[in-house]
């Protein structure tokens, strides 16, 4: 379950900045350095940082572990399996 919640939240993270890219022009990096200090303490745990990200996603999945909201999840975590293999793909490729 662990793992699946480490994808979930890396699945999170990286469709969020790709819709923030897609639709404003500006990444998670960017919106974080706009950000207002105050905005920047209160969702730096929930959007901005991946790592930080895990101690809300984690007991926010793990609430909603047995609810219809799973199916949800699974799409996110699938986003991060992608992203994680898209990743393994460029480093081999010599593309960092």
């Amino acid at each position: 379950m662990l793992i699946y919640f480490a994808f979930v939240i890396i699945g999170i993270h990286y469709v969020t900045d790709s819709l923030l890219d897609n639709f404003t022009g500006k990444d998670l990096d960017v919106r974080y350095d706009m950000a207002s200090e105050r905005v920047q303490k209160w969702f730096k745990p929930i959007i901005f940082c991946t790592l930080c990200m895990s101690s809300f996603w984690g007991v926010v999945l793990q609430a909603t572990a047995n609810t219809p909201f799973v199916f949800v999840t699974n799409l996110f975590a699938i986003a991060g399996i992608i992203r994680l293999i898209e990743s393994l793909l460029n480093y081999l490729n010599g593309r960092h």
